[in-house]
Order: C-alpha cells, then sequence, then structure tokens
C-alpha cells in the first residue's frame, strides 16, 4: 500500500514542478517543460506579467473610487474600497515575491548587473509596502470621517504618487528582467 503511495507521489512530483501554488516540489523531480529551473523547479509564466499589470489597473481604479468617495464625503464607501484596495495589494505584493522575484534571483544571479537592478527594486518595494501597508492599517482601524478627510486625502495623494511611480518602473524595468530561463543566456 506505501508503495502504491509512493509511486502515486513520485509521479505527481514529476508532473508539476514547483510554482506559486505547488511550492513544495520534490527535489527528485525532472520536468519536461522548457522554462523550469531544473535546479530549483522554479517555472517561468509567461501570463504572469500580465496578470501583474492588470492588477496595476485594478489597483489604480481602486485608488480613484477612493479618492473620489472622499471628495463626496462618503466614508463608508472609503472605509469599505481602502479594505478591497488594501486586499488587492496585498494579493500582488505576495505574487510578486513569490514568483517574480524568486524567480528572477535564481535566473539573474549569473548577472550581477541585472541582479543589482532587480535587488534594489525589492527592497525599494518592501518600504513603500510597509509604509503604504502602515496606512492602509490606520485608517482601517480608525475609519475616515469628516474630521480626518482632509489629513486622509493629503496622505493618500502621496501614496497615489508612490505606487504610480513605483508601477512605472516595475513595467518598465523590473517586469522587461522577467523572460524564459533560455532567453537570459543568449
Amino acid at each position: 500500500m506505501f508503495d502504491w503511495l509512493k509511486r502515486k507521489w513520485d509521479g505527481a512530483a514529476k508532473e508539476k514542478p514547483m510554482t506559486a501554488s505547488s511550492p513544495l516540489s520534490s527535489s527528485n523531480s525532472h520536468s519536461k517543460n522548457k522554462n523550469t529551473i531544473h535546479h530549483a523547479h522554479i517555472v517561468h509564466d509567461p501570463n504572469l506579467i500580465k496578470r501583474l499589470t492588470d492588477e496595476h489597473i485594478v489597483l489604480l481604479n481602486a485608488y480613484n473610487v477612493i479618492l473620489k468617495a472622499v471628495e463626496a464625503e462618503n466614508f463608508s464607501l472609503v472605509a469599505l474600497k481602502l479594505y478591497e484596495f488594501g486586499e488587492t495589494l496585498r494579493a500582488h505584493l505576495l505574487a510578486e515575491h513569490v514568483e517574480l522575484y524568486i524567480y528572477l534571483e535564481y535566473v539573474l544571479a549569473q548577472d550581477s548587473q541585472e541582479f543589482n537592478t532587480m535587488h534594489q527594486l525589492r527592497v525599494e518595494m518592501d518600504k513603500i509596502s510597509a509604509d503604504v501597508m502602515g496606512f492602509l492599517n490606520r485608517y482601517q482601524s480608525n475609519p475616515v470621517c469628516q474630521k480626518t478627510a482632509d489629513q486622509f486625502k493629503v496622505q493618500f495623494l502621496e501614496v497615489g504618487q508612490v505606487l504610480s511611480s513605483r508601477i512605472k518602473r516595475e513595467e518598465e524595468h523590473l517586469y522587461k528582467l522577467y523572460r524564459p530561463e533560455k532567453a537570459l543566456h543568449q
């Protein structure tokens, strides 16, 4: 019985290289996927950059809805949309960390210039993430009201400037580093 289970597990591990959704891939498995980094079993996802840039659009649209809700003094909508914005941003940052940065760390290890560019952007994003999450947590704990609306709006405009600048750098520089391993070594 255990032999059958072991064969089933080994067969499944050979068929599924490590992705963000299956991080515990067997180290003995071998994938036939040409976009797999064989030593780490991390797979290039040809749809990742499209998905991340689509999420940027969702985040910027949500940002604009929140800004309009503050201006309209619709504070219940601000609270709801701020929560949704935070959840979307957390999921986006997690995808970048798990799917983008881990892949780039492996494939750029031999290219110090591109690795350093990626690493600097990652460190910067970690700082931005901490600041933005702190901002979101503050206003989720103490929702925006008439008394705090002006202060919130000033701070939220700053958040918007930082995020839009960061999105631009990601799409113009960081995301261009994400290529299949074979393309990186040509």
